[in-house]
């Protein structure tokens, strides 16, 4: 199988923070995320990006929706 998709600079933050996203590091590893949010003050119905500390914890220079690499039709681009 082959799949096509595009790398995404890690200065632009996924808009869909529900939706895992492989990670290219500046240490050339890949990892995979399986969300990108975090709580306010722990309270689950407040969601909000935790990008920005995501990056910078885990040196991440791109990254890529998971499902634009594998067919899942639980995830829509």
């Amino acid at each position: 199988m082959t799949r096509t998709f595009e790398w995404i600079s890690a200065k632009y933050s996924p808009g869909a923070i529900e939706f895992p996203v492989l990670c290219w590091t500046e240490n050339d590893k890949l990892m995979v995320l399986k969300n990108t949010y975090s709580f306010y003050n722990g309270d689950s119905s407040k969601k909000f990006s935790y990008w920005d500390n995501l990056v910078s914890k885990y040196k991440i220079k791109f990254w890529a929706y998971q499902n634009s690499l594998i067919n899942n039709p639980d995830y829509d681009d």
